[in-house]
């Protein structure tokens, strides 16, 4: 709780930000508890669309959907979530590379890495979010 509540409050503004994106981003690599958290935090961070500046969507999508599959119900939330959040539409100016990305992402590694019901419902909604956000 007090990870989540820290990674909603961060600003862009805060000097801390990029060494806490990095050190969360390294840490995916770490134990899957570590990697939990961090994906956590990530998907916490990226719901904020004034940080998505601070991290390599690209990198991190990658390295979070490597994570898959996992055991670990937990982990495989919070990467689904991490995915989910990127495809919440914040203007009607949306990145369109990053869609893509992320569709790609959801086509070809998340789809048939997921063990858990609740992860597979949020990764079908993200689907609907990027076909519904219009971009052809």
């Amino acid at each position: 709780d007090l990870l989540r509540h820290k990674c909603l409050r961060l600003t862009s503004s805060d000097l801390q930000l990029g060494n806490i994106v990095e050190v969360l981003v390294d840490n995916l690599d770490s134990s899957e508890v570590n990697a939990m958290l961090s994906a956590a935090a990530l998907a916490n961070l990226i719901s904020n669309p004034d940080n998505h500046s601070h991290l390599v969507i690209d990198t991190v999508v990658e390295r979070m959907t490597s994570l898959l599959p996992s055991n670990h119900k937990k982990l495989e939330i919070h990467v689904v979530t991490f995915i989910h959040n990127l495809t919440i539409p914040h203007t009607k100016e949306d990145n369109l590379e990053q869609q893509i990305l992320v569709l790609s992402s959801i086509l070809t590694s998340a789809t048939a890495s997921l063990q858990h019901a609740e992860s597979k419902e949020r990764l079908l909604i993200s689907l609907g979010n990027i076909l519904h956000s219009g971009h052809q």
